[in-house]
């Protein structure tokens, strides 16, 4: 739920799937982190 919402604003400003899969890449690495 949470992970879709901060998705979708980010999703509309750039739609390019691999600026997603890297955004989606940097919130797996943060997790990681944690």
């Amino acid at each position: 739920m949470v992970s879709t919402t901060m998705f979708a604003p980010r999703s509309i400003i750039s739609s390019t799937p691999f600026v997603e899969l890297g955004w989606l890449r940097e919130i797996i690495f943060l997790m990681l982190l944690s």
